[in-house]
């Protein structure tokens, strides 16, 4: 007997399906209330390569941004993932800070994410993202 023409369920982007994280992600971060800035947000974006539990790619705050870390709107990503769990270290420019964001990443992701300069915590907060 020849199999039924009835449609398939709509299956979800083919590197999401095979664990991979690879794409380009939109989202915003959104203050603590570390040095007084509580509940401030910010539009970001990554771009995510991936290779095994290695993560690479590049970080972008989004222009029109009053809150972009001392005027760093662009940065490179290095990170690992575990399943959907990923922890990513972004270097910031110019001023080589660093923010170290954690937390899950599938369909859409979310975490906290902490930032230092010279060794020292300035920022931190919460971020989410989607493809």
């Amino acid at each position: 007997m020849p199999e039924s023409s009835t449609s398939a369920p709509t299956a979800p982007p083919s590197n999401v399906a095979d664990g991979n994280l690879s794409g380009l992600w939109n989202g915003t971060t959104s203050t603590g209330g570390y040095l007084g800035m509580a509940g401030k947000t910010r539009k970001i974006t990554l771009v995510i390569q991936q290779v095994g539990d290695k993560l690479t790619g590049s970080y972008v705050c989004s222009a029109g941004n009053s809150l972009c870390r001392n005027g760093d709107n662009k940065g490179s990503i290095e990170g690992t993932a575990n399943g959907n769990q990923v922890n990513l270290n972004i270097m910031l420019l110019p001023d080589a800070s660093n923010c170290r964001y954690t937390g899950t990443l599938d369909y859409n992701g979310n975490g906290q994410y902490a930032c230092y300069w010279q060794g020292q915590l300035v920022e931190q907060g919460t971020w989410e993202a989607g493809r």
